[in-house]
Parts: structure tokens; C-alpha cells; sequence
């Protein structure tokens, strides 16, 4: 109880590779160039630097949020062997994650991209009412596995 971290700084960042990957989603960048490189301690300040940049809808904004959010996660594939409860996540998930091993996300985003190019096993599949449970399930595990990856990472 007293190793659980209750709030966690939350900090946004516009790097190359946010860029494009906004850019992939079709959201505007040309403006938020200005922006690359800064860091903003929180959402506020940096939901204000971005409606001065570009004409953004919420749905753009909410987007920027997750896809800029920073954290840090190491993949240890000892740690996803006796961490990942193999009742939960399938031997193919298990295994797409040990073949991470040693890698460091920055973002999400990321993690998420890598494992999915691994094994289908981590794809969500199309938005529709006959996937919802599937989808709900796969980020279900992306969330325990962010907590675990991030939990014995050490920067």
C-alpha cells in the first residue's frame, strides 16, 4: 500500500514522432511545430499552447492528449513472465511482450504499435457493437501491462 504511487505527474510533449503520428491520424500539425520540443507540466498549459496553435476540435484535442502524454516503460521479459497472469493474457501475448524485452516506450502509443506488429493477439480489431467486449479486453491488458512495465522501470 505504501509503494503505491496515488497521483503521477502527468507531462505532455511534441516530438518528431508525435508529429507524425498525429500527422497519420489526419489531425493538423503545420502549427504545432512551434510547439516540438517543449514540455508542459500539465494539461492546462498545454491544452492553452495548443488552441493558440491550430484550430482544433475536442475530439483533436482529447486525441493530441494521449498520443503526447510521456511516460517511460521498460519491457523485462522476466518480469512478464511471472507478472502477466497467464488466466488473463493469452501465451501469444505473453510471448509478444517477451520479445520486447529490453526496449523502452516513451508513449503508449508506442507499446501499443509495437505489440500489435508482434502478434495479432494485441490488434484491436474494427470499432463496432460485435467487438466492443474484445477491444474492452486488449485494453484492459494494455492498462495492467502499463502499470506493470512502468512499476520496474527505474530511469
Amino acid at each position: 500500500v505504501f509503494e503505491q504511487q496515488v497521483v503521477r505527474p502527468v507531462t505532455y510533449e511534441l516530438s518528431n514522432e508525435v508529429l507524425q503520428k498525429l500527422a497519420q491520424e489526419n489531425i493538423p500539425t503545420s502549427h504545432l511545430k512551434a510547439l516540438m520540443g517543449k514540455r508542459f507540466r500539465n494539461m492546462y498549459k498545454f491544452r492553452e499552447s495548443l488552441k493558440k496553435s491550430e484550430s482544433l476540435s475536442e475530439s483533436q484535442l482529447f486525441r493530441i492528449f494521449e498520443i503526447a502524454e510521456v511516460d517511460s516503460f521498460y519491457i523485462d521479459s522476466t518480469i512478464a513472465e511471472s507478472e502477466l497472469d497467464p488466466n488473463e493474457f493469452t501465451p501469444a501475448q505473453i510471448e509478444a511482450v517477451k520479445k520486447l524485452h529490453g526496449k523502452v516506450f516513451t508513449h503508449k502509443w508506442q507499446l501499443d504499435q509495437a505489440l500489435a506488429n508482434i502478434s495479432p493477439a494485441w490488434r484491436l480489431k474494427p470499432n463496432d457493437l460485435s467487438n466492443k467486449f474484445y477491444n474492452k479486453s486488449i485494453l484492459k491488458k494494455r492498462k495492467i501491462l502499463y502499470l506493470i512495465c512502468r512499476k520496474y522501470h527505474k530511469p
